[in-house]
């Protein structure tokens, strides 16, 4: 009885010092990835504005080619917006809308995964230093910005932000150059 009551203790214990030290973790996270892509801007802005083209090349359409999605608001631009359901863990469900839009230059989209919270997604398009009369070039960045609170657990998962969410803006940007620069 009397290490039935110690174990309980020690857990008791550890428990307390785990959720004491997640107020220590950092309550922001940001993720960002960027890619050069071989076309001017104009070329590639389309591609991001347009959430029925973002689905063509986004990692996970790759992911779940059977999820469900559904488009609303606007084409492209400020307030367009999509929403999708998955049965695979990877993709889950939730829903997105542009908030803030300058043509060939960058977007803001506010991100809503439901029970998980929301997060707040850009992408800006950079001219890059490298362009000649012969060859445009664009950086193009893929950003996400979330705020964990309070929440113990969220700020625990804020230190796997940067490789899960970090690793699929990076294959989704590799995508987006392929497609960009063979049409």
């Amino acid at each position: 009885m009397r290490s039935i009551k110690r174990l309980l203790l020690s857990v008791t214990v550890l428990i307390a010092i785990l959720i004491l030290a997640s107020f220590f973790l950092p309550q922001k996270q940001h993720v960002e990835r960027s890619v050069e892509i071989s076309a001017p801007a104009e070329k590639i802005y389309p591609h991001l504005a347009n959430p029925k083209l973002f689905s063509q090349w986004s990692p996970w359409s790759s992911i779940d080619p059977d999820m469900k999605t559904t488009y609303t608001g606007a084409v492209s631009g400020k307030g367009a917006g999509m929403s999708w359901q998955s049965d695979n863990q990877s993709v889950g469900s939730g829903s997105w809308v542009i908030t803030k839009a300058v043509e060939n230059k960058s977007l803001e989209v506010n991100m809503d995964f439901g029970d998980q919270g929301g997060a707040t997604s850009f992408f800006t398009l950079d001219p890059s230093e490298a362009n000649t009369d012969s060859s445009v070039k664009t950086k193009v960045t893929w950003g996400f910005d979330t705020d964990a609170g309070m929440n113990p657990i969220m700020r625990y998962m804020g230190l796997l932000m940067d490789k899960m969410v970090g690793t699929e803006y990076a294959k989704g940007l590799e995508t987006l150059k392929q497609k960009v620069e063979s049409e």
